[in-house]
């Protein structure tokens, strides 16, 4: 967890080396305290934070930067599938339900990132809007992210939008998942032969 100080917004004529990452921020405890010493308005991100939690001492240290945080222009979000919150954080939290992408959505997302690979890439569009509605579908259950990185994945390994690509996308749920999917939830096209996502 290196902390990036976004120098570059506050002055945008800033010298290269001083938009580095702040270092001696890979230790949570010292991250936190970095964080609480900024003068900057910003929002803080933390993924998988959660690991973290059990310790007192970060838990005292989130909640001194919950503290000072609440009085000027700073937020502290914390990202993780679930996270409970020890009771003396309760009241410096905002809990914010994000939901996963519905199946209109991961279309959408299966339509934007093949636009947006056809631009650096050259892939064929050989799957009509059933195939496509299929493949979306096989990718219930991921986050936004991990759908476009699946996706990405397996138009980059075929360079195409094809019928082999609506059963491709289970392997990169796998990876981004790490568990296998039972066969139920496996979609084809019906015109396809069957044998081919906590503020402080």
């Amino acid at each position: 967890m290196r902390i990036n100080a976004a120098r570059q917004a506050a002055d945008p004529g800033a010298p290269e080396s001083s938009k580095a990452a702040i270092y001696n921020t890979l230790d949570p405890v010292q991250a936190l305290a970095t964080m609480e010493t900024m003068t900057l308005e910003a929002v803080f991100l933390l993924k998988d934070f959660r690991r973290h939690m059990e310790s007192a001492v970060v838990v005292r240290r989130l909640r001194d930067v919950g503290q000072k945080f609440s009085t000027n222009r700073r937020t502290l979000i914390l990202t993780a599938p679930s996270i409970s919150m020890p009771p003396e954080l309760e009241s410096l939290v905002e809990y914010v339900d994000l939901p996963l992408p519905d199946p209109q959505w991961l279309r959408q997302i299966v339509e934007e990132t093949f636009k947006r690979l056809s631009k650096a890439h050259t892939l064929q569009l050989k799957l009509d809007g059933s195939g496509v509605d299929a493949m979306a579908a096989n990718l219930r259950g991921l986050t936004e992210e991990e759908a476009e990185r699946a996706i990405s994945q397996t138009l980059v390994a075929r360079y195409a939008l094809c019928p082999e690509t609506i059963t491709d996308v289970l392997e990169g749920r796998r990876n981004c998942c790490g568990i296998l999917e039972c066969s139920s939830s496996l979609m084809l096209p019906t015109a396809w032969p069957a044998s081919a996502a906590w503020i402080i």
